[in-house]
């Protein structure tokens, strides 16, 4: 019997979760989460798709949404997660999970240090960004204006750009690195938003609840984070919306949120 090599392993992997995610989106979300690193920077896109989902499915069950748009919007979400495994490499997956044969184990360790994404690959080295662009302080302004009520939830972020904008900066660099984190990390602040103001809407029942002095603190700790979040800290809201979308799905396990 010939032995598995790497790209039999990835290739076998991507079809199972195909699989999984068409005969049970939510099973399938689960394996996805179970598998793939938390270093990986496809797990916060899963996260996003599984909030997604469980949005849909809260809206079902509260007869929000009717059965043909449940099922539209569901299956944008297993669109979005199919293209997903498509863009997987071993380096994606957790190497110690006991989803893994002792073989599959061995070759997940022995990654080949050559297997890239295609889309990395494929990209010239020149274009790669929409960050050549030189921003000023007007762009910022504008920015503002747009976002206002999305950068409010995070006071001091807001007060960096109002800062900038008041004093008609005419240091370019400054701004244009400003854009830029602004623009790459738009979706995460955005997500991270509407997922907090969905925990804070259930705050008065969690204190009703056994566990209430951990939720709060959880809360708490989530409110602390966005009222200190500022144009050096965006690069730690990744984690911080992992982190938040595992509490949410904790509550959601644990109390009455989806019913």
């Amino acid at each position: 019997m010939n032995s598995m090599t790497p790209s039999d392993l990835l290739e076998n992997t991507k079809q199972d979760l195909n699989k999984k995610l068409s005969e049970h989106l939510e099973k399938g979300i689960e394996l996805l989460l179970n598998i793939i690193d938390e270093d990986s920077n496809l797990k916060l896109d899963i996260y996003q798709q599984r909030g997604k989902y469980n949005e849909i499915e809260q809206d079902s069950l509260q007869g929000v949404i009717k059965y043909d748009d449940k099922m539209f919007y569901t299956n944008k979400v297993r669109v979005a997660l199919l293209e997903i495994i498509d863009k997987l490499i071993l380096s994606d997956f957790e190497k110690d999970n006991d989803h893994w044969s002792a073989e599959e184990k061995l070759l997940l360790v022995q990654r080949n240090p050559t297997t890239t994404r295609t889309t990395a690959v494929s990209a010239p080295a020149t274009t790669t960004i929409t960050e050549d662009k030189i921003y000023t302080y007007k762009d910022l302004e504008i920015y503002r204006s747009l976002n206002s009520e999305l950068l409010k939830v995070y006071p001091i972020l807001y007060r960096e750009i109002s800062a900038i904008v008041y004093r008609g900066s005419t240091n370019n660099e400054e701004s244009t690195m400003f854009m830029n984190s602004l623009n790459r990390h738009k979706d995460a602040l955005t997500t991270f938003k509407v997922e907090f103001d969905k925990v804070l809407n259930f705050r008065d029942e969690l204190r009703k609840m056994d566990k209430s002095e951990y939720y709060e603190l959880m809360i708490k700790k989530f409110i602390d984070f966005k009222s200190r979040v500022n144009a050096e800290s965006l690069e730690k809201l990744q984690s911080s919306l992992i982190e938040l979308n595992q509490f949410t799905t904790q509550l959601y396990e644990e109390t009455s949120l989806n019913s």
